[in-house]
């Protein structure tokens, strides 16, 4: 459902509403179908009818009317794989897009056998005698904090520049910068920024906002 503005450009369509893969009606997004419909969309059945009747608000301008459009869209079987393996998987490799169980068999339509595919793709993934379990943890602190040799404090801090430290955009807030405590770096126009003692960001002297 679509409403097409002659204030613009007489082609111009702003899109209100969608349905897509038999899931109900819906508003689009932006700001002009929040406004149109701040209800959201609702479609009344009767009876035993395949269709439904709803109500839309009047249009201020004589040159806008409504128009119902539909559009077919269809990937290729390799896509609708991609797909599906971003959204199980902590990311897609080409080993796994090239697994033959996502290949069809002869005569099928193309990605017709892929529901059964990734229903057996998951029946593997939940057998360890197949996928032997891994730890989401193990492989996180291996790349975001480094070993640090000696008994120190958990979480030692590393040096920005050094492989492979890891360091935010923002490292202080408002009422920490005002309680913080700059030390020196000997020869150097750097400053250690801490905040209860503890390394937090490096300021150098000529540029207050953090180095990190």
């Amino acid at each position: 459902i679509n409403q097409v503005s002659g204030k613009v450009h007489v082609d111009t369509i702003i899109p209100l509403a969608r349905s897509y893969d038999d899931i109900n009606w819906s508003n689009a997004a932006g700001e002009i179908p929040a406004v149109m419909l701040p209800n959201g969309w609702d479609c009344f059945k009767s009876g035993d009818d395949d269709y439904c009747t709803t109500y839309l608000p009047p249009l201020e301008n004589e040159n806008e009317v409504y128009v119902l459009t539909s559009y077919e869209h269809t990937l290729p079987s390799r896509d609708v794989v991609s797909r599906f393996l971003s959204q199980a998987t902590f990311g897609v490799t080409s080993e796994e897009l090239d697994d033959p169980r996502w290949v069809g068999g002869e005569g099928e339509a193309d990605s017709d056998h892929l529901p059964a595919a990734f229903a057996s793709w998951v029946d593997d993934q939940m057998d360890t005698t197949i996928t032997p379990m891994t730890s989401h943890r193990k492989f996180y602190r291996s790349r975001a904090n480094a070993p640090v040799p000696g008994s120190f404090q958990m979480g030692g801090v590393m040096d920005p520049c050094t492989s492979p430290s890891r360091w935010r955009a923002v490292s202080l807030g408002a009422k920490e910068w005002a309680g913080k405590q700059l030390e020196p770096i000997f020869n150097t126009t750097w400053y250690k920024v801490k905040v209860l003692g503890q390394l937090r960001s490096l300021v150098d002297e000529s540029n207050m906002g953090a180095k990190n």
